[in-house]
């Protein structure tokens, strides 16, 4: 019988990509496209747009949708286009890349975000990164990454938390959420000194 391959779950934004891409997303790209559709100054838009942020609490999963707040603003371009421009400040961690090329053909490999799925699958196209799965918790419109999520995310691979590995830079998220049903994790900290700061460090620790 062919031996099950082991699930590696990587975190996007902070693990494998800097936060750079979505900054740019939210920050300037939904509002150049809010200043031209408006005919107002990019500045006026990006004061009103960021206020309007302000305005919805991370705890509603509102706050995580591109589709809402397109909405929210009466803006028609086509939400595909904005995330393409975006993907000019698309900055990628050179070890994550390192990391994927030595287990993709050796385990299975997901990701497991909060972030929308259409804004993780452009930049993993453009970068050629093959991932068997993208899980992500706002498509499936649950805040955050709670115990639960990881849960459905199991069930669905059909696999015992023993068979998966989670790897992600939030203490609670990451960490703290997946190891409450069983999954082995790892703390991605990226801030010098760290002792988990690389995936160079996480594979010495996975084989020791």
């Amino acid at each position: 019988m062919q031996k099950k391959k082991i699930v590696i779950s990587l975190d996007f934004v902070g693990t494998v990509i800097s936060n750079t891409y979505l900054e740019y997303f939210w920050k300037e790209s939904i509002p150049r496209a809010y200043a031209e559709e408006k005919k107002i100054s990019l500045e006026e838009a990006k004061r009103l747009i960021l206020k309007e942020y302000g305005k919805v609490s991370p705890d509603e999963i509102n706050w995580y949708l591109p589709e809402y707040w397109l909405d929210r603003f009466g803006i028609e371009k086509d939400l595909i286009s904005i995330v393409e421009e975006s993907l000019l400040s698309l900055e990628v961690y050179q070890d994550a890349l390192e990391f994927i090329k030595i287990f993709e053909c050796k385990c299975k490999l997901v990701i497991t975000s909060n972030v929308p799925s259409l804004l993780i699958s452009k930049p993993l196209s453009l970068l050629n990164l093959k991932f068997d799965k993208i899980y992500s918790s706002s498509d499936m419109r649950i805040v955050g990454k709670p115990p639960s999520f990881y849960k459905l995310i199991l069930k669905d691979l059909g696999i015992s938390p023993l068979d998966m590995i989670h790897i992600g830079d939030d203490e609670i998220n990451d960490v703290e959420n997946p190891r409450g049903v069983g999954i082995k994790s790892y703390l991605l900290d990226r801030a010098a000194g760290a002792t988990l700061n690389s995936f160079v460090a996480i594979i010495q620790t996975m084989i020791s």
